[in-house]
């Protein structure tokens, strides 16, 4: 982001649209069931969902050792309002750094961890590049992050290795380009936020982190979870739109650019072009030397 360059999740109409209709605590993708009815809560339902089992994915690296007197450590790549990283911290007492690039969402994720009286535990220091997170070589008991490497794609596997210790554990979801679909094939979807041009692919992920010495230990496919939160989004915007709670908020050009865009997504992940789901790497120990 240059110097001129508004971030693009620190614009009015992204921000409130975020904060108003994705629940205000996460900005990820959530777990839906077959039959679910969109609304907001629903949606916020749906992604303490996910972030539950995300965070349950993590237990091995974060629960407390015997003595119950080592802090373990974990980063949070894409924090934004810091919902998962405070999850984290109350689940397990560990420290959590966050890194986000909007300095909007820092700042709220800062008041409300506050406000949680775990401010001692969840740092949000600046704004961080999940690619350079300032965190030192091996200090990370574990890595996490929800929908945000679409950003970055497997580059950032090469920071997530960095700063995990052997025998530590990296989760995290995120919205690919499924493997063998051409860039060329998502135009459309690339359209509904600015800046993004290509997309991480499930096998793109497994050759950087092997490239750094992490070993895939899961993929998970969840991608009619993905169809069905972009499409739950679409009709939970669409109602807002028509009840006109969004007035002064989010403009009418954005909301009519987000609408096309939910439903391009949605229809992209019901046709497989688009995968979402959870991937799990382990950092090996290395084998002491004879």
């Amino acid at each position: 982001m240059s110097g001129d360059d508004e971030y693009y999740y620190d614009t009015d109409d992204a921000f409130n649209f975020y904060q108003e209709l994705w629940g205000g605590r996460n900005l990820h993708l959530g777990h839906y069931p077959v039959d679910y009815v969109p609304s907001v809560e629903c949606v916020l339902e749906a992604s303490d969902k996910s972030m539950n089992y995300l965070i349950d994915t993590l237990a091995p690296a974060l629960t407390p050792g015997e003595n119950g007197t080592e802090r373990r450590k974990a980063v949070d790549m894409g924090s934004a309002y810091g919902g998962c990283a405070r999850a984290m911290a109350t689940r397990f007492g560990c420290e959590v750094l966050c890194v986000d690039m909007s300095v909007r969402e820092n700042e709220i994720c800062r008041k409300q961890t506050k406000e949680a009286n775990l401010d001692h535990l969840v740092k949000c220091p600046t704004e961080l590049s999940f690619l350079d997170t300032g965190a030192p070589d091996e200090s990370m008991d574990a890595v996490f992050s929800m929908d945000s490497f679409l950003h970055a794609g497997a580059a950032v596997m090469k920071e997530v290795a960095r700063v995990l210790k052997p025998g530590g554990i990296a989760a995290f979801t995120d919205p690919m380009r499924s493997d063998g679909v051409s860039k060329a094939k998502l135009h459309e979807v690339f359209k509904r936020v600015p800046g993004l041009e290509n997309m991480g692919t499930p096998s793109g992920y497994v050759t950087g982190g092997t490239e750094h010495g992490l070993r895939l230990h899961r993929f998970e496919d969840r991608t009619d979870d993905m169809a069905r939160h972009y499409a739950a989004v679409h009709s939970v915007l669409e109602n807002a739109r028509d009840k006109g709670t969004l007035q002064g908020k989010v403009s009418d050009a954005f909301i009519a650019k987000m609408l096309s865009g939910l439903k391009t997504w949605s229809e992209q992940a019901y046709k497989r072009n688009l995968t979402w789901g959870l991937m799990v790497f382990i950092k090996p120990v290395d084998t002491p030397s004879a």
